[in-house]
């Protein structure tokens, strides 16, 4: 690890510099200005992630220790690094330079047991800001992680109803707002209540596992969002998709889950799906997302009653 000391007049310190490194082992930069220190953190990264502590003495030219402060503050990899001010006893703003950010003052030239004292707890203070930041990027994760269970359904890893209604909200807005076509897909399982009854919840929840599986990889684009809506219904919902590629999108699926081969104990386990859906090129203020939810089930009990495993989709968008 290393020491930044800022100092126009070098020779005045230099006899901080040994103890520096030999007590605290510690390699010890040194800049002759602010300028100059701000240019060698951008120039040398990878010695500028090292530095522990900085040493600022008042005596520099250009840039003020107080604009000095500033600029190192503003650094996100200085912000919480401490700062010594190195002060001869007639100095007389240091209490300017707290204000901007110094974290101490150090009394030039020092005493010996004061010295070591002030930078072993500058130095161990700086250790505990990094530890601190370590956590909360520890916790950060773990934030982000808990959220995507939050959001994801654990059988099927698609997204859960709450996401998809709130991508819905927000697509039918934008499609208001910008006058793009809006398509949406509902999937319900064919005879499934049957299929659970003759070969179990286990095997069940298997071919609810298969379809995921197939949503999960079916190459949707940005902004397209697949979810399971309820037990044995999954959604689709296609922002700024006309009718014809709704449909592709859906006979394609179709085609996937039926030519699914599972099996049970050597006994096939006969899977299709029946889809309803709807595109819309939304104009009415008045109308909500639920007109598309609605439109999309009557679809789908319209493909059941067609005789299931079939796409039944509805083009509003010209009406």
């Amino acid at each position: 690890m290393a020491i930044l000391m800022i100092a126009a007049m070098p020779s005045a310190y230099e006899n901080l510099q040994k103890p520096l490194e030999e007590q605290f082992q510690q390699e010890v930069h040194l800049c002759l200005s602010g300028e100059a220190a701000l240019e060698w953190l951008e120039a040398e990264p990878e010695k500028a992630a090292k530095i522990e502590l900085v040493l600022l003495a008042p005596d520099l030219q250009g840039l003020s220790p107080a604009e000095t402060i500033q600029r190192l503050k503003a650094l996100e990899r200085f912000s919480l690094t401490p700062i010594l001010l190195l002060t001869p006893p007639e100095f007389e703003d240091a209490a300017t330079l707290l204000n901007v950010g110094a974290q101490d003052l150090l009394p030039y030239p020092p005493q010996a047991v004061d010295f070591q004292a002030r930078i072993q707890t500058a130095l161990a203070l700086n250790k505990s800001h990094q530890r601190i930041q370590s956590l909360e990027m520890e916790l950060e994760a773990v934030r982000i992680q808990l959220q995507s269970f939050a959001d994801i359904d654990p059988l099927t890893h698609l997204s859960k109803r709450l996401t998809f209604e709130q991508n819905l909200n927000r697509e039918w807005r934008r499609a208001l707002r910008e006058q793009q076509y809006l398509s949406l897909l509902l999937i319900d399982m064919d005879l499934f209540k049957q299929l659970n009854q003759e070969f179990g919840t286990a095997v069940a929840d298997r071919c609810l596992r298969a379809v995921g599986d197939i949503l999960r990889h079916y190459p949707l684009r940005p902004g397209d969002l697949s979810a399971r809506f309820t037990g044995q219904q999954f959604v689709v919902l296609l922002p700024n998709t006309h009718y014809e590629g709704a449909r592709a999108v859906a006979e394609t699926l179709r085609s996937s889950i039926e030519g699914l081969q599972l099996e049970h104990e050597g006994v096939p386990i006969p899977l299709t799906a029946s889809l309803g859906g709807i595109t819309l090129y939304p104009q009415d203020d008045n109308l909500d997302p639920t007109l598309l939810l609605a439109a999309a089930d009557k679809a789908m009990k319209e493909a059941k009653t067609l005789g299931r495993n079939i796409v039944s989709l509805v083009d509003l968008s010209q009406v």
